[in-house]
Order: C-alpha cells, then structure tokens, then sequence
C-alpha cells in the first residue's frame, strides 16, 4: 500500500494564510474586527450598563433629579428588583449543574477516561471557584442581557513552566467581543473573540519595557460609549484569539473510518515499517481494510493568540484549544434588521419599579407636609420677628407676633394638609405590578400559602420559574460550551504521562495516572484516544426539581417503609446543602453491608464491606452453630431433668405408701386396743353385775 492510494477529487480551496500578513496588516485586520463588534454590540453594552446601574444603583434619572433638589423633595428608593435577582442569583450558585463526561466514539465504552475527565474538570471548577464566575454571568444575564464566561492558562506558580486551567469570572462583559456572524447562541461558532483591558502606563513598562506613544482617536459609539486606546496615563491593551483557516484533506477507509490524509500516512508508514520487519505478522484482511475509498478537502483551523496595542503586537501564540476560551451568555436576544437586541430578565418592570419611587416619594412628601403647621399671616404680624417665622420648624416654644395694624388679627393657623388617599394603594399595585412582570409569585419567593394545596403550590412555582426558563437554559448551554473548551485544552496540554487530580461527586479528592505506556505496545488512560464530549444535567426550575425530588422520595418511603434504610446517601445528595456530600458520606455509613458491598462507585469501600459482610455471616454462623449446641445441651439438661424428677416422684409415692401403711397399722392396732378396752370394761361390768346378784340373793336370803 502507497501513501498515494486514493481516489476521488476536490476543488481546491484557497484562502490567505494570517501567517503570511506583516504586522501591520494583521494589525489592520484586528483592529477592523474589533471596530465591527461595538459597532454591531454598541446599543446593547449602553442599554446594559444602564440597566446595571437601575438595578444596583441610582435608580433616578439626572434630569428628574435635578427638578426634585430644585423643589427641596427627598427622593426616595425603594428596589424591590434587587432582592428578586439576589434570589434567582442564589438559586443558582446553590444549584449549579455538574458537567458530565462522555465518550463520543464506539470504542471503549465501558473505560475509566471519561470520570477521569470529568473528575479533573470538577477540580478546575472547584479550584477557580467556577461557581462565583457562573453566578456573575448570570447576574449580568438577567440585568444588562448578556454575560461572559471563560477559561485561561496560568502559570501554576512564579518558579513554574507548568501551566494550568483557570476558569475566569467577567466581572464586566462589556469588555468582551465576539464575531458579530456568529449563529451560536454562545457565539462559540464565530471567528474571533477578545477582551480588553486598562492598563496604567507604569504597570505597561515594567510588563513590556516600554511606554507606548502614539496618538489614536477614540471611538465612539454614541454619546455614552467611548473606546479610548490611550490616554495620559493609561492606554489600552487587548487580548484577541483568532482562527486562521487551512486546508486540509479528509479520507474515508474501506472499514468506515475517516481521517486526516496526514494522519492517515503515518499510519501507513508504520504499518509497511512493521511488514517489513515482520511479514508474517500483519493480517491481509487489516490491509485491505485500510484502503481509501473517497477523499474530500475541508477546511480546518487553529486559533492564534494575539496581544497587542493600537499600533504594535507585543505578543503571538498558539492557543491550544479547538475553542474560543471566551463564552457569550445571552438573556432573550431577538434579531432585527441584521441587529442583535438583547432583553434581561427586569426589562419589563423597570418602568413599574421607576413609578414606585415616584409615588413613594410622594408619599413621603405628603407626611412631611402634613406636619408641617401652616399659618396665615400678614407683613405687620412677623414685623421685627422675621428670623423666628423663617425657620419656624427648628424653633422650640412660642412663636412672637403681632396684631396686624389694620385688621387687629393675630396670625391664623392653617388646618394641615390631607394625604393623598390613592398613593397608598397605588403604591401596593406597583410592587404587585413588579412581581407580575418578573413572573414571580409568593411560591417562588419561599413562602407557602395556607389555602393552595401541595399540586397546587407546586404549579404556582412551575408558572414562576417558567418565566427564567431562557436564561437559566442559555447559563447552561454556555457552562457546557465552557466545559468544551476546558476539554480540549486538557487534551493539548496534557501530553507527558502525569498523575492528574481530580474531585469525585462525592468531594472525595482522587489521582489517576493518564498517558501511561504499557509493556507491550499501547496507553493506559491516553486522553487523546477517542472523542468526548460534555454535557450537564440541565434544570431551568431549581425549586421545582427541589421540590419534586422531595416529594418523591418522601412519597417512595411511605409506600416502602424498609427502604428508608437503603435511600438515606441518595436521599441526601438530593439537598440543596453544600454539605450534601458531607451527608452523603455519613449516611452511608448507616447502609446494610450488603448494598455497600455493590458498590461499584467505590471498589475499595465495597471490598471493605465485602469483608465485614464475609466476617459478619461467619459470626452468625457461629452464633447458630453455638445457638444449636445450646439447644442440644438444654434438651439433655431437661432430660436429666425430667427423670430425676421422676426418682424423686417415686421415693416421694413409695413413702407416701410406707406412711400409709404405718398409719393402717397404727389405726389397726388402736383399732385392736380399743376392742380390747372394751372386751375389758363389758367384762368388768358383767362381773360387778354378777356381784349384784349375789349381793341381792344373800340380801333375800337374809331376810328370809
């Protein structure tokens, strides 16, 4: 097999490489770019900073202003917009999405590489504090209509060539420009973005070596929206990533796999290498497989990095990602006439929460009027107390008079003004007006209402988040376009083999070594090999999915109270907590050894639970084969029991049976002496009868 083995043909597709330009034409086109941008962006980066300060600032306009100081009116603000964006904020830093890694390819479904990634992303978030960065976009998001997110390389430290990943919070998003043709909603599809920042000319010195001196007009963009390149003391530097397009040559293989022609005659050159050597070694059916079938041109980029000044470029190099490290957060854009018009999430109840301030200030007003005591006098009353009468609300005591020339009257008290009675509830309609046009309800704001049941309650707060839904939805889409771009910068920086660090979901920190060859031929974890991709779990209704989350689990254990002893680590991860993992981890402690043993998130925890599962069926069989013994040894106990219970029940009988006898015999022989007693005394009374009849006889025989 030849390298030139193909087939097909392709136009060719010509273009002017950036490399070729000299400065000053690079220099002529990324200034062009950079004019195009606020050209195209200017009305929405007004419109935005204005909202900003409405919503976090002076909420009165000058002119406005200027009237009430004239009139000695207190003006007076109360922002009822800023606690219903402080909330959506919070939801969202307690609710930031995870991003999740996965492959894009067929091969290797089932390898670690992608949780290794997405491991290693979850630290870069942890360490740049990725959820202060999403929370800032989103605030710009809801206010001005549109926020930014992105990502840079650092030094990890001074001493260091090692760079890492940072995840950047844009503080100001007006700073940031994008390719005015970009289609994508995170404007990710454009050719060029940038940011610019305000450098002192001391601090330019000792960065560059040198003060810039060169004299360039501003531009400006309307009447509040100026581009200043220098100043006296400051001049402005910008940081633009650009991609420079080239051609390339995609062939298709026999086995449907499609490539790089450069790639692909590598690939080639090892294999007919590896066949010289080894003829015998590689299989004709892999050759043939190899063949190419078609070819087409495409076209393909890098991105440079430029960073430069009005009329010089202090640096250039090779942005290592297939992405622009700059990501666009839209509000609720619409496009007309070729223009791009973005709408916060306030817009519309702006002009209500204006119209607050003007009635509570009249309100206010009408207090302060009401107290005051009002009289009606003429010149001659106050005369020679002139002061006094002038500044009557300071003074403590009587006021001095006195009777007017003419009419003789004293000075007459005027009755005190009346409170206009419809500022009150005027005042209750608009902040009810407010709360209408942001969408929100008493649901939404935390509080439950008595008389709505549970379904009720819970789609009042679905009709509430509905009317965030575009820009909590936009958020995510533009952390996942981020997470793209943090991906790809991982694959083109991280080459060598390494041990990379990582946060697992449970907060646990982990190391996995990537890159690593194998002893006979291959990489262990090569994070180059396949194509991955990002994705988050996406939730436009933080309360809802709270809530439901709740419900269900709350509805799942009284259905099956026994699984309240398997659910309790999941059941926690669902909190809104910070500390949900902290839970987490204690609960599953109180997990039955045999669902800690299939854990599959946590080898070595299962196979300590497998062991304490094995250690505790070997205890309960010793408990059973000692619970037999027991009963073995009870039943033999009762036995010997029983028949000496016996013995001791026929001694018992036997001398209940010698007592009976003895008691015969002994009533026998009473029986017998008893007889004999009375044998006696009949004998006894017999004679002594026969001794009467003698004595009678020998009496008869006296008298005779």
């Amino acid at each position: 097999m030849t390298k030139n083995d193909m087939n097909g043909q392709s136009d060719d597709i010509k273009i002017k490489d950036p490399k070729k330009m000299d400065d000053d034409e690079l220099l002529e086109l990324l200034n062009k770019h950079v004019d195009s941008w606020f050209s195209f962006f200017k009305d929405n980066i007004i419109e935005g900073r204005d909202r900003k300060r409405f919503a976090f600032g002076d909420q009165w306009d000058e002119q406005v202003a200027e009237e009430y100081k004239n009139t000695g009116k207190v003006m007076l603000t109360t922002n009822k917009l800023n606690p219903h964006v402080r909330r959506l904020v919070g939801e969202v830093r307690a609710f930031t999405p995870a991003l999740s890694v996965k492959r894009t390819d067929e091969l290797r479904q089932n390898d670690e590489m992608p949780k290794i990634i997405e491991n290693h992303i979850r630290k870069v978030s942890l360490n740049s504090d990725a959820k202060t960065a999403y929370q800032t976009a989103f605030r710009d998001e809801i206010v001005s209509g549109f926020g930014v997110v992105s990502a840079c390389l650092e030094f990890k430290d001074e001493n260091s060539f090692e760079q890492k990943i940072v995840i950047q919070e844009q503080t100001e998003p007006e700073r940031v420009g994008f390719d005015p043709s970009a289609k994508d909603i995170t404007k990710s599809n454009g050719d060029y973005s940038f940011e610019y920042q305000t450098m002192s000319k001391s601090e330019f010195k000792n960065t560059y070596g040198f003060v810039p001196n060169f004299d360039a007009e501003p531009l400006t963009f309307g009447e509040k929206f100026t581009f200043e390149w220098i100043n006296e003391d400051n001049v402005t530097l910008l940081d633009f990533y650009l991609k420079e397009y080239f051609d390339k040559t995609l062939v298709l293989l026999k086995n449907g796999q499609s490539m790089d022609l450069k790639e692909y005659n590598k690939m080639v050159d090892f294999v007919n290498d590896l066949q010289e050597q080894n003829p015998d070694q590689i299989n004709p059916q892999i050759m043939d497989e190899m063949e190419i079938v078609q070819k087409r041109k495409v076209k393909d980029y890098k991105i440079m990095n430029y960073k430069f000044i009005k009329d010089k470029i202090l640096e250039k190099k090779k942005w290592p990602s297939r992405f622009l490290p700059h990501v666009f957060i839209d509000g609720d854009s619409y496009f007309l006439e070729g223009k791009q018009y973005t709408q916060p999430f306030i817009k519309d109840a702006i002009d209500s929460q204006r119209m607050l301030n003007f009635v509570n200030t009249e309100i206010v007003q009408n207090i302060k009027d009401a107290n005051n005591e009002d009289y009606l006098v003429t010149p001659s009353n106050i005369k020679g107390f002139e002061k006094m009468w002038k500044d009557k609300k300071r003074r403590k005591g009587a006021l001095i008079a006195n009777p007017d020339k003419k009419t003789g009257q004293m000075p007459q008290k005027q009755p005190p003004s009346q409170i206009n009675p419809q500022l009150q509830p005027m005042s209750l309609k608009l902040e009810n007006d407010i709360k209408s046009c942001l969408g929100i309800f008493q649901s939404n704001e935390g509080s439950s209402q008595s008389d709505l049941s549970g379904v009720a309650e819970l789609t009042r707060i679905t009709q509430g988040n509905l009317s965030t839904f575009v820009y909590v939805s936009n958020l995510n889409k533009g952390i996942e376009q981020l997470g793209r771009c943090v991906l790809s910068l991982m694959q083109n920086t991280l080459q060598s083999t390494q041990k990379l660090e990582g946060v697992d979901e449970s907060g646990e920190e982990t190391s996995d070594m990537i890159n690593q060859p194998l002893p006979f031929g291959g990489v262990q974890n090569d994070i180059n090999d396949g194509t991955f991709d990002v994705a988050i779990a996406a939730s436009s209704a933080f309360a809802i999915q709270k809530m439901q989350e709740y419900r269900e689990i709350l509805s799942y254990v009284s259905a099956f109270p026994q699984m309240a002893q398997v659910v309790p680590d999941i059941a926690a991860l669902k909190l809104s907590s910070d500390s949900r993992y902290d839970i987490a981890s204690r609960a599953s402690e109180t997990l039955p050894l045999e669902i800690k043993a299939q854990d599959k998130d946590n080898p070595q925890a299962a196979a300590q639970a497998q062991k304490q599962l094995q250690q505790q069926q070997q205890q309960q069989q010793q408990m059973q084969q000692m619970q037999i013994q027991m009963q073995q040894m009870g039943a033999q106990i009762k036995m010997m029991a029983e028949k000496k219970k016996g013995d001791a029940s026929e001694r018992t009988s036997n001398a209940n049976m010698m007592n009976a006898q003895t008691n015969r015999m002994e009533a026998n022989q009473k029986s017998t002496i008893e007889a004999a007693r009375l044998q006696t005394e009949q004998n006894k009374a017999a004679m002594d009868l026969e001794k009467e009849k003698l004595k009678f006889a020998s009496s008869a025989m006296k008298a005779v």
